[in-house]
């Protein structure tokens, strides 16, 4: 119980100070995982687009379903970052 607690203020703390969880802003979420999900639900709240990446496709249909706009098979995509508007 105590982990659960810590993971959900790691994640707020994370959504509040360093991400910026703000309408239309694009938020990465690396992972499917409970953190994860907490966090994408929360940035949702916020208005924020989410961006996931997993190795498992089935797991990014059910983070879409979760309303993540963007998802990214970072197997398949090696180099997703410059797909998503990293540097090229």
């Amino acid at each position: 119980m105590i982990n659960r607690i810590s993971s959900l203020i790691l994640v707020l703390f994370s959504l509040a100070t360093v991400s910026f969880s703000f309408p239309g802003t694009l938020d990465p979420f690396f992972g499917t995982g409970g953190v994860s999900i907490f966090a994408l639900q929360f940035a949702k709240m916020h208005g924020a687009r989410v961006l996931a990446t997993s190795s498992s496709d089935e797991k990014l249909a059910r983070v879409r379903n979760l309303g993540a706009e963007e998802t990214i098979n970072y197997k398949k995509t090696p180099d997703w970052d410059k797909e998503v508007g990293g540097e090229e």
